[in-house]
C-alpha cells in the first residue's frame, strides 16, 4: 500500500473528538453545549525552484524539503453554548435565544504559507473568534 509513502495526507488528524450535552434546568431554561478538539493539519514544506533562482533548470519545479507531517498546525479547541427559555402570552409563545460560538475565544492557526521564501510561515487563516448571537423565536 503506497498511499502514505510520502507522509500523512493533507487532512490527516490523529486525534479528534466532539462532545455534546443538553439540560433542561428548572424554570424552563434549556441549556445545550458542545466541545470539540482536533489536532492540527500536517504541514508540507516546499521550495519553488525556477530558472530565475538556479541556472541548472529550464522549468519551474517544486521540491519537497521536509516530510509532510514533521510539523503540524495548532490544535483546535472550541466550545459552543446555547441558552433559551420560552415565555407564553395567551396564544403566543416567545423564546429568546442566546448562542455563543467559540466561548473560549481560541485563535489557532488553520493555514499558513509552507513554501520557503520571504513569506514562509506567514499566517493565511486563523480560527474564527468568539461570536455572540441573540435571537427571538415567535410562535403564533
Amino acid at each position: 500500500n503506497f498511499q502514505y509513502r510520502r507522509g500523512p495526507g493533507s487532512y490527516d488528524i490523529p486525534i479528534s473528538f466532539k462532545a455534546f450535552g443538553a439540560y433542561e434546568a428548572p424554570g424552563g431554561v434549556f441549556i445545550s453545549a458542545s466541545a470539540q478538539h482536533f489536532d492540527g493539519f500536517p504541514e508540507h514544506t516546499t521550495l519553488r525552484v525556477s530558472s530565475n533562482t538556479v541556472a541548472l533548470t529550464q522549468v519551474a519545479q517544486t521540491v519537497t524539503t521536509q516530510v509532510k507531517g514533521t510539523e503540524r498546525l495548532d490544535s483546535v479547541n472550541m466550545v459552543d453554548i446555547s441558552i433559551r427559555r420560552a415565555f407564553s402570552s395567551g396564544r403566543y409563545q416567545f423564546t429568546p435565544i442566546l448562542d455563543i460560538f467559540n466561548l473560549t475565544n481560541g485563535s489557532a492557526v488553520s493555514s499558513r504559507v509552507s513554501s520557503l521564501g520571504s513569506s514562509y510561515h506567514l499566517v493565511r487563516n486563523i480560527q474564527r473568534g468568539r461570536l455572540i448571537k441573540f435571537g427571538l423565536l415567535m410562535d403564533f
